[in-house]
């Protein structure tokens, strides 16, 4: 007799347990398991936003056929996004608007980006008030829409924001916490500077203090603020920030080139200690929606002196000629994606050395742009 039928027989005669009911039992309960060990767990979610991230600033998509096209071959290294786009699913014909607080808005929300977002962008439009309508009278996603944070929030999962925001601050509800996220560490505007993250010579963008204001805060349950030196010194920046200076691209005053910040005061660099931070000291037996918004590759582009030495040293292996005057421009573009590129494997190994990643369980990503989206799922594994 076959097991299926052996088992069937069993239940028509649990009434006489002296034949088989003990029997059956076991099976029914085998079976339950084998259900349930076979059922799909519920994925942590890490979703990567790369600001401003242009087409060729893959080097996957990079092409060597002219003289000018080897150079920009040669001086783009992206192995870790390439990697994460050669195991998944590339979305080349997703298109999204030219800047970034529509694409994101459209993001979070899901609708188009034509209804949760502001036109003129030399003026700040989301601090505005339309007193008539207190709901969609603001600049982003209406008070009232829910989005992508809310939802997996109410589908059980612990959800964080890294990085920019940028899709609106006019009221609590338009912020992180209030698009449903637990914790948020970053920037709300469109930029700051990567160094001392005041708002810097950017005056386009007011905001409520006329510019006077550090964007640079931490939210979470019991704190709703500023980041403090003490919260910067956890994120590995222990240096006093040189206040009312101007900083250059790599981090070291403008009237006195031999003062520089640590590269541990990067912002990019900061946001990475948190991120990693909340993957290792995640509850392993709750779902994780992590996002990692950087900044990067948007401007004001800074980056650390000694990615400045690696690109150099990365491009001159690849003995390809400079038929493009090699710029400065072009040299801090490229190792702001070679750290950019360097982060994200950063994390997603992060991810992988948790535990995040089980039999039953596999991370997902996203890198989002204001011209490209890539998805890609990485496979399970047996960790």
């Amino acid at each position: 007799m076959s097991m299926a039928r052996r088992a069937l027989a069993c239940c028509l005669l649990l009434a006489k347990p002296d034949r088989c009911g003990a029997e059956c039992a076991v099976d029914l309960l085998q079976r339950k398991l084998d259900l349930e060990l076979s059922a799909p767990s519920v994925p942590h979610v890490l979703m990567i936003v790369a600001d401003d991230l242009g087409w060729a600033d893959l080097r996957s998509r990079r092409r060597a056929e002219t003289a000018q096209e080897a150079q920009g071959w040669a001086e783009t290294h992206t192995p870790n996004l390439d990697k994460l786009r050669a195991e998944g699913v590339s979305l080349e014909r997703h298109y999204t608007t030219s800047s970034s607080p529509p694409s994101r808005c459209s993001l979070w929300s899901g609708r188009l980006p034509t209804h949760v977002t502001h036109g003129d962008l030399s003026v700040n439009h989301q601090m505005l008030w339309n007193k008539k309508d207190n709901n969609s009278g603001f600049d982003g996603i209406p008070r009232g829409m829910t989005g992508l944070g809310t939802k997996l929030k109410e589908a059980g999962y612990e959800t964080h924001y890294v990085g920019k925001w940028d899709a609106g601050w006019a009221t609590p509800e338009h912020t992180p916490l209030g698009r449903g996220f637990d914790s948020f560490l970053g920037f709300l505007q469109a930029e700051n500077d990567y160094w001392s993250k005041d708002r810097g010579p950017l005056k386009y963008l007011l905001d409520i203090c006329l510019n006077k204001f550090k964007d640079f805060s931490f939210y979470n349950a019991t704190y709703r603020g500023g980041v403090t030196a003490q919260m910067s010194t956890e994120l590995g920046c222990n240096a006093t920030l040189m206040r009312g200076k101007p900083f250059t691209p790599m981090g070291c005053d403008m009237d006195n080139r031999s003062e520089c910040l640590p590269e541990t005061c990067y912002e990019e660099a900061m946001f990475l200690q948190h991120a990693k931070r909340i993957v290792q000291n995640h509850d392993k037996t709750k779902p994780l929606f992590l996002t990692f918004a950087h900044h990067l590759p948007h401007s004001p582009v800074s980056v650390p002196w000694s990615y400045m030495k690696k690109l150099e040293e990365l491009v001159v292996a690849t003995g390809v000629p400079h038929t493009v005057p090699w710029t400065t421009k072009r040299k801090i573009h490229a190792a702001s994606l070679l750290y950019l590129d360097a982060m994200v494997g950063d994390l997603v190994q992060t991810f992988q050395e948790s535990k995040a990643c089980t039999r039953t369980r596999c991370w997902s990503s996203c890198l989002t742009t204001a011209l490209q989206r890539i998805c890609v799922r990485a496979p399970t594994t047996t960790r």
